[in-house]
């Protein structure tokens, strides 16, 4: 007795598989799939848990975000139109980068004073680090803020970050003045500007085929290793600015860079403009009202004498009138 329809009957021409053997191959077929569809969420879920922003949106270099006031590709610090450009690519969890920044940064802070040098800043991450690619993204947060310069020694200084970078990033924030907030902190745990760091990384990469850090001036890159290299520079940047017939620099200001002991130009906002004429005019009001009010305290100091003198005189008559 058959246990299966006249439809379901085997053929013995026929080479396909009976009807138990394809209900089991259906069954083997969606357990496959299930377990498939198991295995990739819980790959994509460790890799998010583990890589932090790694697949938030924003960070890919197809979302990339540049920070308030970049050029779009980079941070500028300085006056747009100084003689002297100068393209860094840094990486702010690297040793390199720190030596650079403690050998180059007195002399770079004199240049961009004295309007001979504008620097634009490429904040990258040159191996992958979580660390430091966090670190990269808080420095364009700070840039947001117009902090971006300030910060940027904050983080040199610190050297590498801890495991929990963003907690470490924030505490960072607090070293400088105003930066710190709820906008800033959001961009630093949501890695706002990640896939601009990202996609910077990837053209520093594919350009220069080596680490951080490196340096560009007016399109030809320079030495950063040895004790000559930032007095190199210095040189080279003056012979650009005499060369510049439009240059006029400041005369406040003084001549060297070992000079200077004043805090580094500000991105974003007046680092893109020339020292304001309103503050020109502030200088040359109270220097106007200065030299306005020395006659007048000449004339007291004289009248003052006058009358020490007189008095004086009354005494030494008294005296001899004893």
């Amino acid at each position: 007795m058959a246990f299966w329809d006249d439809e379901d009957a085997p053929n013995p021409t026929d080479d396909s598989p009976a009807p138990s053997d394809r209900r089991q191959s259906v069954r083997t077929g969606s357990a496959h799939r299930t377990r498939k569809r198991v295995l990739l969420a819980v790959t994509v879920a460790a890799v998010v848990v583990g890589g932090g922003f790694l697949f938030r949106p924003g960070f890919g270099p197809d979302h990339a975000e540049p920070p308030s006031g970049s050029s779009g590709d980079s941070i500028p610090v300085g006056y747009q139109q100084a003689p002297a450009t100068l393209v860094v690519y840094e990486d702010y969890d690297c040793a390199a980068c720190r030596k650079f920044a403690e050998r180059f940064d007195p002399t770079l802070r004199q240049l961009v004073a004295e309007n001979r040098l504008v620097i634009q800043y490429h904040p990258v991450t040159t191996d992958g680090r979580k660390t430091s690619a966090q670190a990269a993204n808080a420095a364009a947060c700070a840039q947001d803020a117009g902090k971006f310069t300030a910060f940027r020694e904050v983080l040199v200084a610190a050297g590498k970050q801890d495991p929990d970078a963003k907690q470490d990033l924030r505490s960072l924030a607090d070293r400088v003045s105003e930066l710190r907030s709820a906008a800033f902190d959001r961009c630093v745990d949501d890695g706002t500007h990640a896939g601009w760091v990202s996609r910077e990384s990837g053209t520093f990469a594919k350009q220069f085929h080596t680490d951080a850090p490196v340096a560009v001036l007016n399109g030809d890159r320079i030495e950063i290793d040895g004790d000559g290299a930032a007095t190199k520079l210095w040189k080279t940047v003056e012979d650009l600015a005499l060369k510049d017939p439009g240059f006029h620099p400041p005369v406040s200001t003084p001549s060297h860079p070992r000079a200077s002991t004043g805090p580094a130009a500000t991105a974003s906002g007046s680092a893109h403009a020339a020292p304001s004429a309103s503050a020109a005019s502030s200088a040359s009001a109270a220097s106007s009202a200065s030299a306005a009010s020395s006659p007048s305290r000449a004339r007291t100091a004289e009248a003052s004498g006058r009358t020490a003198a007189a008095s004086g005189a009354r005494e030494s008559s008294h005296a001899s009138d004893d």
